[in-house]
């Protein structure tokens, strides 16, 4: 079996901290709808998931951002 259409679908992403070297940003994410697939060719949905609410820190590095 394999799962399709597990897309993650960004809400809203803002800035809520910023500096020089780091940034703040509030993101709300959510698994789009999917479906499991059998070997079989059948398929069934899966459970919806709710949005999810959290704080990424992106870090400046000497050659990019990173997570931090």
């Amino acid at each position: 079996a394999h799962v399709v259409g597990a897309d993650l679908v960004l809400l809203s992403c803002s800035v809520t901290d910023e500096s020089d070297d780091r940034v703040r940003l509030a993101v709300v994410d959510q698994l789009d709808s999917a479906r499991i697939v059998w070997s079989d060719g059948t398929s069934r949905a899966l459970p919806r998931d709710r949005p999810t609410q959290r704080v990424v820190t992106l870090v400046r590095a000497a050659d990019g951002w990173r997570v931090g």
